[in-house]
């Protein structure tokens, strides 16, 4: 506390994020850490809320994932942090990852709870994103009658984007496929798509048999050196591939017109 007013006073503004670990650093402590921070004045501009990644080689050394009770607790409790930052501030202040809202078993919230979108790159948001983002783009996507598509994703956006497979496939005249790749690297626990290695990639999208004529592959899994996280070249994965076209992908509509193009 003592560091983050030293940081506000020098007229820093801080985002804060709790990465919620249950029994540790939840419940009643998260509403202590919410009333600290608050505490500090407008200097602290947002707290987000994320639950615990764990590998298989730490789960339960000694922390164990969140049950689905207890992240919906956590909502609960940063809906009353946002309540209060909304009538005071003006602004929602606090919010729940993705990730928080997808282990609940709960929808993802609006775009106005959002409000500027300033945590989308630390998972805050993103998934509203590339939803809302899918369905202004999808009247502009071009036919692409008889083509093979696949869409590789991680094991959690892979229940998110399969009921967007169908109005894809009316509007561009393709057979779309989703591909939810299982992390063989960190364990089946680390299910985010940004964290896939390329020979799970590689393998996922041979084991359907090849021949796709258009591969989109999560961007986020590459380094700014278009390398994945075991080390392998983007290059490497898309020589080794059976596909017309392999391109890393932030954005689903506007990755499937760039390869049309």
């Amino acid at each position: 506390m003592e560091r983050l007013a030293d940081l506000i006073a020098a007229g820093i503004e801080v985002h804060t994020q709790v990465v919620l670990c249950p029994a540790w650093n939840d419940a009643a402590h998260l509403d202590r850490t919410i009333d600290d921070l608050w505490s500090l004045g407008e200097g602290v501009v947002s707290l987000s809320v994320v639950p615990v990644g764990l590998t298989k080689y730490n789960v339960d050394r000694p922390v164990r994932h969140l049950t689905v009770a207890e992240q919906r607790h956590a909502i609960a409790q940063m809906e009353a942090a946002r309540a209060r930052a909304l009538r005071e501030r003006g602004t929602g202040w606090a919010y729940a990852a993705d990730e928080m809202f997808l282990g609940a078993g709960l929808p993802v919230p609006p775009a106005s709870y959002y409000d500027d979108w300033p945590l989308t790159e630390n998972g805050v948001g993103s998934v509203r994103s590339l939803l809302d983002a899918f369905a202004e783009g999808l009247p502009t996507l071009p036919r692409m009658d008889g083509q093979r598509i696949a869409i590789v994703t991680g094991t959690r956006m892979g229940a998110v984007m399969a009921p967007l497979v169908a109005p894809l496939e009316a509007q561009a005249g393709a057979r779309v496929e989703l591909i939810a790749v299982e992390n063989r690297l960190f364990g089946s626990t680390v299910t985010t798509a940004g964290l896939l290695p390329g020979a799970d990639i590689r393998d996922a999208v041979l084991a359907r048999g090849g021949g796709f004529d258009r591969v989109l592959i999560p961007g986020e899994a590459l380094n700014d050196n278009d390398v994945f996280i075991d080390d392998l070249p983007f290059a490497s994965l898309r020589a080794s591939l059976d596909a017309g076209r392999v391109l890393p992908a932030h954005e689903l509509i506007a990755a499937l017109i760039a390869q049309a193009a």
